[in-house]
Formats: structure tokens, sequence, C-alpha cells
């Protein structure tokens, strides 16, 4: 872990004049980066001093450590945006996985993308049937091991068959949409959320129930 230190100026006489050495302390000890005039002078909280050939050498060495420092930082909020999305979308169905269980089942509803036989259905027709169907497609364990080790990413790239044909029934676009992919004894989860303005709404939702772990019988 790189932990910032606190700059320091000192001068030192170098040919009879004045020169300003600037320094940071990390770790209980100082290092010089930078100085004007020559030759460059490091020294340790030792007292030691080092020769001037080994100046550019730590020089270089400052240079490497500060952009590795600076390019592991843009990687780390890299991946902190990339999952996002894959945060978000988790949410949606644990959101729906509780509400199934719930007094409220019919907020369910704005957090699908019905398919065009639900739509003709009246609320409460169309409540009763979703509660019918997913609650024998998702679970909050099944979904653990989906967070797990499932697959996460653009539709097109999780599942490259069957993409076009699951969102023209729904008449979306590919790019809009993500999806999670799991596999475990001969049984494929999948789960598919169209994004919107307003956030995730799922598309398809088959067999996250199925990815939870049996437990073997006690003999």
């Amino acid at each position: 872990m790189f932990r910032a230190g606190t700059i320091h100026s000192t001068r030192t006489r170098t040919a009879g004049r004045a020169q300003r050495s600037w320094f940071f302390t990390a770790s209980g000890g100082w290092l010089s980066l930078l100085s004007r005039g020559s030759p460059m002078k490091i020294t340790s909280m030792s007292g030691g001093l080092l020769s001037s050939p080994w100046s550019a050498v730590i020089r270089w060495a400052a240079i490497a450590i500060v952009a590795l420092v600076v390019c592991g930082s843009f990687f780390a909020l890299h991946r902190h945006r990339l999952g996002e999305p894959r945060r978000s979308a988790l949410f949606i169905v644990s959101e729906i996985s509780r509400l199934l269980t719930s007094a409220d089942i019919a907020k369910v509803l704005p957090l699908l993308e019905l398919p065009p036989a639900a739509e003709a259905r009246s609320p409460e027709e169309q409540v009763q049937w979703i509660a019918d169907v997913l609650r024998n497609e998702v679970s909050d364990a099944g979904l653990e091991e989906l967070r797990r080790h499932g697959q996460f990413g653009p539709l097109a790239e999780v599942f490259p068959e069957e993409a076009a044909r699951w969102v023209d029934y729904a008449h979306l676009a590919v790019g809009d949409c993500v999806a999670f992919r799991m596999e475990r004894d001969g049984i494929r989860a999948e789960v598919v959320l169209h994004q919107t303005s307003s956030g995730f709404r799922v598309l398809r939702c088959n067999n996250v129930k199925q990815m939870a772990p049996t437990t073997p019988a006690k003999s």
C-alpha cells in the first residue's frame, strides 16, 4: 500500500550556490525526487551520501512507482464502473425474489418487461400469472449462486445465439440489454435485463432457483 508522506524542502550548497531539493517522507525515510543544479545529492535518514550515478536510478525508480500508482488507480476506477451495472442488475432480480414472497407482490410489475401475451390481461391477472411463473424460476439461494459464479455482460456476448431472437420478440434493441448466465448439472440459468432510462427491467428469467446447491440426503 502506498502511503503519501509529507513534503519538505532543504537547502544544500554545491559550488558555493544555494540549492533546493524536494523530498517526501514515506515509511520512515526520505527520498529526493527533484533537484536543481548539479550534482544531485541524495541523503538517507541515517546521513549516508549516495554517489551521483545512483541518483538517476533512484529518480527513474520513483517515476516508475508514481506511474504504477496512477495506472492502478485508473484500473480500479474502470473496474468499479464496470461492476456498477452488474450490482444494479442483481439488485433488481433480488428485489423481484423478495416481492414474490411478500404482500406487495403487485410491485413486481414495474420491474418486468411483460411479454405481449400478458399485456392484454388485467393487472390482477398479470400479478397472478407472474407469481405462478417466477416462483418456480428464482429464489434467494439460487440468486446468491448466480451472484458468486454467474457470467455477466452484454446480452450479445453472453447469449450470442439467442440474443436477437429474444429481443425481437419483445421489440427491444440488443445493445440495450445485459444478461447473466450460469450452468450447473446440465441446467442453464438465464437472466436477461433491459436497461431503460429509469433502470433495469427483467425480460427473461429461467432456472435461477435451480442453481441453489442441493443438500445431500442424510443416511
